[in-house]
């Protein structure tokens, strides 16, 4: 049952990025035309999607260091239970700390792409 679990857990983590395999074509959201039909990008634009980019990542890079952190606990706590229980609480909030920031990243991307679509489309 475990096992079953397991892969319909991997599964849904899974079914955004097939779903999503499409190739779209949208305008940037940063990007605006001038008359001679040229991209010209704004700065105040740029700056948000640097800053976002940067916080993106640095999210990511924490989650992964909070896993790595639990997984090393787990492994010295030996038999001590109450520290076995601590290492995977910690392994489970890094994990849904990951999907939290994924989730967030789909959704920011998809309401994004509405936008631009009904805005310039």
């Amino acid at each position: 049952m475990k096992k079953l679990f397991f892969i319909f857990i991997i599964f849904l983590l899974t079914l955004p990025v097939i779903v999503r395999a499409q190739i779209w074509i949208t305008p940037d959201p940063c990007n605006s035309l001038e008359s001679e039909g040229r991209p010209q990008a704004t700065k105040l634009c740029d700056l948000i999607m640097d800053v976002a980019l940067i916080l993106y990542w640095l999210g990511v890079g924490l989650s992964i260091l909070v896993v790595i952190v639990g997984g090393i606990m787990y492994m010295t706590a030996g038999s001590d239970e109450s520290k076995v229980t601590n290492a995977k609480k910690i392994i489970m909030y890094g994990l849904i700390g990951a999907v939290i920031i994924f989730c967030a990243s789909f959704i920011i991307n998809l309401l994004q792409e509405t936008v631009i679509n009904r805005l310039l489309g």
